[in-house]
């Protein structure tokens, strides 16, 4: 067997290397977003070099690893008795660096078996993308979105916070805030967590203010169907209810049967429901979506100030097809635009089969959309979510 070559980037979590890239090798447990991987990713896009993680069948990864990661564009390989395979998908690959250059899925063939071993459902998942826009104010204050979805969802704050896991820090919205004001006007990243809630904030200060995007899943664990319909109709209230205390540019809404503890395994997980999606009235002033089109189209609720709404969109429920009701909105109001102007990964709305996501698809080549808003038209309690 040819020894792979040796890692050009100089990093303790360094293994080895490749065209374009740096892997590095885990056989933990479970695989967190930790300072030393953290400090990878960086240098690593400082190369010009993109990483890959190697591990074996057994390991699984922290639902912030596994965020986190796919957003840097970094990839998973799978070393199993079959062979290599890509970890999120399933693809079967020939060598460690095929991961960022495979196609896509398109036959069964494509797949590693043991990528289709059963996982067990244990609880009901929910996940949620919510983008704000703040003014550049001292007052402002950080986390509220993440605060709420995890009251709504476990009925409490979160317990800690920190610049990478374990987080260890008490939560606490100021020092949090604070801790990301000193990283702008570039991006800074924290986690949150509590029991089976997990989260991301990625921070930074752009032309028309600070953005603020909240990325959240957690568990539900195993409600009955009326007890799920009042878990989900309270997180649909709370998209709305964004409009009206904060300048939201888009929140998207999923479950899925998943696991307690949130791990991602390196095997097929049931697909993930759209329930709700909230078009901020930055995106539908500027992309000009017709607002009376959408409620008479698709039973969009107008949200926030009549001058300057924005939509939200009940899409379903559990055991439903709400991918096509959500295909059907983008493509009404264009999805790569929607992508592009809110800052949302393709595969956040991307209908997939079987549950399985192509890695690393291809950019989009949609225009930049102006999202500004005349600070005269702003709304009430912006400054302050």
């Amino acid at each position: 067997m040819t020894e792979p070559p040796r890692a050009t980037v100089v990093h303790p979590y360094a293994d080895f290397s490749g065209p374009g890239f740096v892997a590095t090798e885990s056989r933990a447990p479970v695989v967190f977003l930790n300072a030393g991987r953290v400090s990878l990713l960086s240098q690593a896009a400082a190369d010009q070099r993109r990483v890959v993680l190697v591990t074996d069948e057994l390991c699984q990864l922290s639902p912030a690893f596994a965020e986190v990661w796919r957003e840097a564009g970094a990839g998973w390989v799978v070393r199993s008795a079959g062979g290599l395979r890509e970890g999120f998908s399933g693809r079967r690959l020939d060598t460690v660096g095929e991961v960022f250059t495979a196609a896509p899925l398109y036959r069964v063939d494509d797949l590693d078996l043991g990528y289709l071993r059963p996982v067990p459902f244990t609880a009901v998942e929910v996940s949620a993308v919510v983008s704000l826009r703040h003014r550049p104010r001292d007052t402002t204050v950080l986390g509220a979105p993440l605060t709420r979805l995890a009251e709504l969802t476990t009925g409490a704050p979160p317990q800690l916070w920190g610049a990478h896991e374990p987080a260890g820090n008490p939560w606490d919205r100021d020092q949090l805030t604070g801790f990301l004001r000193e990283l702008m006007p570039g991006p800074g990243l924290v986690v949150a967590s509590s029991p089976a809630f997990s989260a991301t904030l990625t921070a930074q200060r752009t032309s028309e203010g600070v953005e603020e995007i909240t990325q959240v899943t957690a568990s539900l664990g195993l409600p009955d169907e009326a007890e799920f319909e009042r878990r989900r109709a309270e997180l649909v209230g709370f998209l709305g209810e964004l409009a009206d205390t904060s300048m939201p540019l888009v929140g998207l809404l999923l479950a899925r049967a998943g696991r307690q503890d949130l791990l991602v395994p390196p095997l097929l997980q049931a697909p993930p429901t759209p329930l709700a999606l909230l078009i901020g009235p930055p995106a539908v002033r500027s992309m000009r979506i017709g607002v009376d089109t959408m409620v008479e189209r698709f039973d969009a609720l107008p949200v926030g100030r009549p001058r300057i709404p924005g939509l939200l969109f009940s899409l379903g429920t559990l055991g439903e097809n709400t991918w096509i009701r959500l295909d059907e909105i983008l493509a009404a109001v264009g999805t790569d635009q929607v992508n592009e102007a809110l800052g949302l990964s393709r595969r956040h709305t991307l209908s997939t089969a079987g549950g399985t996501i192509p890695p690393n698809p291809p950019a989009t080549s949609a225009a930049p959309v102006d999202l500004s808003v005349d600070p005269s038209e702003g709304v009430p309690g912006a400054q302050q979510p």
